[in-house]
């Protein structure tokens, strides 16, 4: 038959998949077929393709034995790749242990940088949303600040109503509220315009989003809430005591608050119940957020471009007497989590340590994947006869790959599997450990989506690799005893096994500077006392009225040795302004505390020149002001000039200060910020009250100050911390990014030396008969674990080399983020000991692995010999 007549593709086709006795038949109805079609005529070529596929069907198709005789041998089988598996169960469990551990940290790291990422993304308006921010500046240092007062909103609203959509005013604040017996302090209370529940989306179940705030007294808890209160009765229509004296009616339900969203409160009262207070009328009373919603950021661009024309209009003379100005700036709803900003209560997360964390989960993925590549070529030495084998008696190069890429699928989807179900285990526990809270969504479209594309990475790059290298061994070699891999495949694993260390490295001297850092920082001397100090809340007119009678009898007691009551403490929030100094000296901004006579003593601040306030500074000390060194420094007068220095406040008052003592220079803000000017002054209206402890009745003290708090103020529970704790706060943060750091460095260790694992399994295979003949000739064990081990020194050694320099870089980046830091050059040693740790767990390794080998009989490694 003339083959010519029909496409060599056809013939393959027909032959390959009909039987063998209608060969002839369709051969010559396809020639007779094709005689009757153009050559040329593109509709004929696909009806000759059509007419080709017809025959492709189950009366003419070969049964699975005719197929081939081998075909069970030679094609992916699911029954042959288990026993496959099963005969090296050992480097199988290793395989998917090491795969299964890597795709759980991979898997928590994808859920947590989610969730990270989504922030505010599941509100409707996200796109229209603004935050009204503040724009100010520190001696040339300029901030945002995230609260604006009340007249900002409205005011906005009316002058530019053809750009403005709606606005939206939020204050954060906490209150007692009780309900029959049950009475409890909440800290997560929000007063909010009533269109909230139109303005964002947040998932309110019962109650209508467009009404449901319009009562002053309306209040709308979340569903956990209102079980806390009310349990299984309907909270609708309820009433709830604010305070002791504000009834607030339950009048919606809201399910519980998305994790991913900046705004975290569990009661919503409506700011109808506040807008007539002072602090809401005054421009300065700055504590809200004000919101923006408009059309499109072409709009939003335009309307910030306005925004200074705002600001001269209402606070022009405010500008004029302190030469001093403040602008607005708009910022987008879902850059409020990640974005820098001062005095603000929103939920902020590190963008930074986002990216870092996304760079650890593919550095993991990576390791994991590569571990199986070199666990899979080490293995390939004990199956070359099986693939000789194979390819004698057939078998093509496609199907060999095919049926190893078939069992890298079955190691890859097991391990994921595994890792989805550890996934759940393990991460309750992890949330609880690093106070996180995140959440799994598996059936989520996209999370299918990625473990999808991760499980056909991992199997493409660990399976595709070694299933070509395997096949291409040729079977005349592998029956002499000569196949071998090229030298260029070796030091492509030896170049793997460089990465992973450089990546274990890097993270082992990024954890452990991560720690000294923050060492440092607790360590650090602050220049004030913060040991046995706690910190109490006037948080209730009970106790703001009788707060000298509070401070007084707390003096009296011989368990507490100082109180002080303040607005400013050290960590806590300090206002700015422009201060007009008098005489030829600048005038400077500086950060503000109010404080009574007792503040320096209480926190052991130091007093550098000139005096403390006086006992009786009612009446003497009215006008006197503390300043600190650096307030000094930035007037270029000394600590003798400064002393005597007349100021004044224009923007508070018109009285005449004098400085009455310079104080050392102590960290009121966190060691991230240099310490800037302060002047400390006398003020009658104080946020907390600071009680220092006998350091040896700590416990007594503190039942001390308890107790004369429920006499004075018997309504209200006490609200304190610990001041030290409150401090540590500041760089909670960091604190869980060394954590983060600590667990995925020890698992990139671990993943890390079953790489070399996998390395010393082939060096061991490859080179088994030259150890038996040295070991004829009368080597030692010692000197065979020297031949292994050496190639893998030098590896680590330059593994060292590679991630000394970019930790190096890398940490010094992140140390930029603290003003105050320690020298790398002073912790060089921690990069010695980085290396030091990866190269003993590696000879530790290969220690494990070597040991039998070189204590084997030579002859069981000879006797094929």
């Amino acid at each position: 038959m003339d083959e010519n007549h029909i496409p060599r593709w056809a013939l393959r086709l027909i032959r390959r998949w009909c039987r063998e006795e209608l060969h002839e038949e369709i051969e010559g109805n396809l020639i007779e077929y094709k005689e009757g079609l153009s050559e040329n005529s593109v509709r004929d070529k696909w009806k000759f393709f059509y007419q080709v596929f017809t025959y492709l069907r189950p009366s003419t198709i070969k049964s699975i034995s005719q197929n081939s005789k081998y075909y069970i041998m030679f094609n992916f089988n699911i029954i042959q790749t288990v026993r496959s598996l099963w005969m090296h169960r050992s480097t199988t469990i290793l395989n998917i242990s090491g795969y299964a551990i890597g795709m759980l940290c991979v898997s928590i790291l994808f859920f947590y940088i989610k969730g990270e990422l989504s922030y505010d993304n599941f509100h409707d308006k996200k796109n229209e949303i603004y935050r009204v921010i503040r724009l100010s500046e520190m001696n040339g240092e300029k901030y945002k600040i995230g609260v604006t007062s009340g007249p900002y909103a409205p005011h906005l609203q009316l002058d530019f109503s053809s750009d403005i959509k709606s606005t939206l005013r939020i204050y954060s604040t906490e209150a007692l509220f009780e309900y029959g017996e049950k009475s409890f302090k909440e800290d997560k209370l929000l007063f909010a315009d009533p269109n909230f529940f139109q303005f964002f989306s947040f998932p309110l179940l019962v109650g209508d989003p467009a009404a449901v705030l319009n009562e002053p007294n309306a209040i709308v808890l979340t569903k956990s809430s209102a079980s806390k209160y009310f349990g299984n009765e309907n909270p609708l229509g309820k009433t709830l005591i604010l305070d002791k004296e504000e009834p607030f009616v339950v009048a919606g339900i809201m399910d519980d608050l998305p994790s991913n969203s900046h705004l975290d409160f569990d009661f919503m009262c409506s700011m109808k119940y506040l807008e007539d207070l002072r602090f809401m009328k005054r421009w300065w009373n700055n504590g809200l957020f004000t919101y923006v919603q408009v059309e499109s950021p072409t709009i939003a661009a335009g309307l910030e471009a306005k925004l200074p024309g705002f600001m001269d209009k209402y606070f022009g003379k405010d500008f004029e007497k302190s030469g001093k100005r403040v602008d607005l700036t708009l910022e987008p709803l879902t850059d409020i989590y990640f974005d820098a900003v001062r005095y603000d209560w929103a939920k902020h997360g590190n963008k930074e340590a986002v990216f870092l964390l996304i760079g650890v989960a593919i550095a993991i993925l990576f390791i994991a994947c590569f571990n199986y590549l070199n666990m899979a070529i080490a293995l390939s030495f004990r199956r070359a006869k099986e693939i000789g084998m194979r390819k004698v008696l057939g078998g093509n190069r496609l199907r060999l790959v095919l049926q190893f890429l078939g069992e890298s699928s079955v190691v890859a989807l097991l391990a994921i599997a595994l890792a989805i179900g550890l996934t759940e285990l393990i991460l309750p526990a992890f949330n609880r450990v690093l106070d996180l809270s995140i959440t799994t969504f598996w059936l989520d479209p996209v999370v299918m989506g990625f473990f999808a594309l991760l499980a056909l990475i991992t199997i493409l790059l660990s399976g595709l690799y070694p299933a070509l290298l395997l096949s291409m061994f040729k079977p005349l070699d592998i029956f002499k005893g000569q196949a071998h891999l090229k030298r260029n495949n070796l030091w492509l694993r030896k170049g793997l096994v460089i990465a992973q260390f450089s990546i274990s490295i890097f993270m082992i001297i990024s954890t452990l500077i991560i720690r000294e850092q923050l060492d440092f920082v607790n360590n650090k001397s602050l220049g004030f006392d913060r040991d046995a100090i706690i910190m109490v809340d006037f948080d209730n007119d009970e106790i703001r009225e009788k707060r000298e009678t509070f401070k007084e009898r707390l003096l009296q007691s011989a368990k507490i040795k100082n109180v002080t009551s303040m607005s400013g403490e050290p960590g806590g929030f300090h206002d700015a302004t422009t201060v007009d100094f008098l005489g030829d000296v600048e005038d400077i901004r500086t950060r503000t505390a109010f404080v009574d006579e007792n503040y320096l003593r209480t926190f052991g601040i130091k007093l550098v020149a000139g005096r403390d306030f006086s006992n009786e500074y009612r009446m003497n000390d009215a006008h006197a002001a503390m300043i600190n060194e650096k307030a000094a420094q930035d007037l270029g007068l000394s600590l003798e000039e400064a002393v005597g220095t007349k100021f004044r406040i224009s923007m508070w008052d018109t009285l005449e200060h004098v400085v009455v003592g310079v104080t050392e220079d102590y960290h009121f803000n966190s060691l991230r910020h240099e310490i800037e000017p302060l002047i400390v002054v006398p003020g009658l209206y104080h946020r907390r009250m600071g009680i220092k402890l006998e350091p040896n009745q700590i416990f007594d003290g503190l039942s001390e100050v308890e107790s004369i708090y429920a006499e004075l103020a018997p309504n209200y529970p006490i609200t304190y911390e610990f001041m030290d704790d409150s401090l540590n706060q500041l760089y909670a943060e960091e604190q869980k990014q060394s954590q983060i750091f600590q667990m995925f460095s020890g698992v990139s260790i671990f993943l890390a030396c079953l790489g070399i694992f996998g390395l010393v399994s082939f060096v061991v295979e490859r080179r088994k008969k030259e150890f038996g003949i040295r070991k004829a000739l009368g080597a030692g064990v010692v000197s065979l674990l020297r031949i292994i081990s050496g190639e893998f020194v030098i590896m680590i050694g330059v593994a060292s080399l590679i991630a000394v320099p970019l930790a190096w870089y890398v940490i010094g980046q992140w140390l930029e983020n603290f003003a105050y830091r320690i020298n790398l050059l002073d912790s060089w040693n921690i990069f010695v000991i980085g290396a030091i740790l990866a190269l003993i767990l590696a000879l530790f390794t290969i220690l494990i692995r070597s040991l039998r080998t070189a204590n084997a009989n030579p002859t069981e490694s000879l006797r094929y010999e």
